[in-house]
């Protein structure tokens, strides 16, 4: 439902969801705009009660601004306070994350790459919860009207995608702070492949350094094409300073031990908090059948420390109703 930011009250959607022990699930993306790297969607569900949950405290205090909400628009917020907020999710909420390629974005277009990302992440944080997805009261999505998969309907669940979803829901500005650590992550890995374009200052936006790079250098394998075609570079050539797809789908995956990556057109990642027993990682490729928790576990050979966490990967094949 398309609604006007300006009639909601802060935060009423949580309010409402919480006074009957209900669920709000957050969904925003980051990267839209970018001329190069992926775009990355997120989807949150905070503790009931908010007020009741963990709260910065002594030194911790020192990195945010104490009078402003440490759940709020990642935009407004400032790289160390962007970053505590971000392990606040992970200990704290429910959360995942999915990043779409510059190849996808370039076949299909940016909108039904942002779609089909934020599609993944909410279906992969439905997947994975300890309770059951009739919970969820409401669904916020910023800006963008998403169809979910039937399965995941339920009588009284009710979607709303507010345009600037950040300023009235803080599931959404979670959502939006969790995808814009997870992206920029990324580009800082990037940022070492590609020098010459100074990722680690712009993250892919098209600033005006930006620019001047791709007038001077080209543009290198993860730019998107379809971004770049009124702008004017070196014999529209690709930087000589560049990756395999292969490769960049691998640097996706390193930069952040959550990702798992299957193939190099599928890079999705999920992790659900601490506190719930369910801090796995799989691929939407090869979900468990509905309805069950007791796959066999999957050990991965990773050199990070979740390299011995449980997995749900399974044999099955994915469910028709999940398919799109």
């Amino acid at each position: 439902m398309k609604i006007k930011t300006s009639t909601i009250q802060n935060n009423l959607f949580e309010k409402n969801a919480w006074e009957n022990s209900l669920f709000v699930c957050g969904i925003d993306e980051v990267g839209r705009g970018c001329f190069c790297g992926p775009v990355v969607t997120a989807a949150v569900i905070l503790p009931i009660n908010l007020n009741n949950s963990p709260r910065p405290s002594g030194h911790e205090i020192e990195l945010i601004n104490p009078k402003q909400n440490f759940l709020r628009d990642s935009k407004l917020m400032s790289e160390k306070e962007r970053n505590f907020s971000y392990e606040w999710i992970k200990e704290n909420c429910f959360y995942s994350f999915s990043s779409i390629d510059h190849n996808e974005i370039d076949q299909k277009n940016i909108l039904e790459a942002t779609k089909n990302s934020m599609k993944k992440s909410f279906v992969q944080l439905m997947e994975l919860l300890p309770f059951s997805h009739e919970k969820i009261k409401y669904l916020i999505i910023d800006a963008v009207k998403l169809n979910i998969p039937n399965c995941y309907h339920h009588k009284d669940l009710k979607i709303f995608n507010p345009t600037k979803g950040e300023s009235v829901s803080i599931s959404v500005a979670a959502a939006s702070i969790f995808a814009k650590v997870t992206r920029d992550k990324m580009m800082w890995k990037f940022a070492k492949y590609f020098p010459e374009f100074e990722m680690e200052k712009h993250k892919g936006y098209g600033t005006k350094i930006h620019q001047e790079a791709l007038r001077k250098n080209g543009s290198s394998v993860i730019h998107r094409k379809s971004f770049l075609m009124n702008l004017k570079t070196v014999n529209n050539s690709e930087s000589q300073i560049s990756l395999t797809f292969g490769e960049s789908s691998r640097v996706i995956c390193e930069c952040n031990e959550q990702i798992v990556s299957r193939d190099s057109e599928r890079l999705v990642g999920i992790t659900c908090n601490r506190n719930s027993f369910f801090q796995r990682s799989r691929s939407l490729d090869t979900p468990r059948k509905l309805g069950t928790r007791d796959d066999p576990p999957v050990v991965f050979k990773k050199e990070s420390h979740e390299a011995k966490q449980q997995n749900l990967f399974g044999k099955k094949q994915l469910p028709k109703q999940l398919l799109f």
